[in-house]
């Protein structure tokens, strides 16, 4: 996997948290998950599940977290998974001090922005 920053680490750990306060039946697997599973694999998946609910996204879009190459990203042809728009936002996320694994990315930014 890749090096984690603390500001990637606390996002993750933020979603960690969103996803196991959901529900019970969220809690027990995300605890399984945690015994089992190394915490970035676990951070990725539900800083994935907080982003495709916070931003409404459709299950065949790409969340801001799966973007790996933001370059590359921006020049892809836009298709129903709409990966330039969130190379965009990731690109945001990261010019403001942000990680790629914010669970609510837009509510995130505007915090940011709020602080300014």
């Amino acid at each position: 996997m890749t090096n984690l920053t603390d500001v990637d680490r606390d996002a993750m750990s933020r979603a960690i948290e969103t996803v196991r306060n959901e529900s019970r039946a969220r809690r027990r697997q995300v605890d399984s998950m945690l015994s089992s599973r190394p915490f970035e694999r676990v951070g990725r998946f539900a800083s994935f599940y907080c982003q495709m609910d916070a931003l409404h996204l459709d299950p065949w879009e790409t969340p801001p977290c799966w973007i790996d190459n933001i370059d590359v990203a921006l020049i892809t042809p836009n298709d129903a998974r709409h990966i330039p728009g969130s190379a965009r936002l990731l690109r945001r996320l990261i010019d403001g001090g942000l990680s790629r694994y914010e669970p609510d990315p837009l509510g995130a930014l505007a915090r940011v922005e709020q602080r300014q």
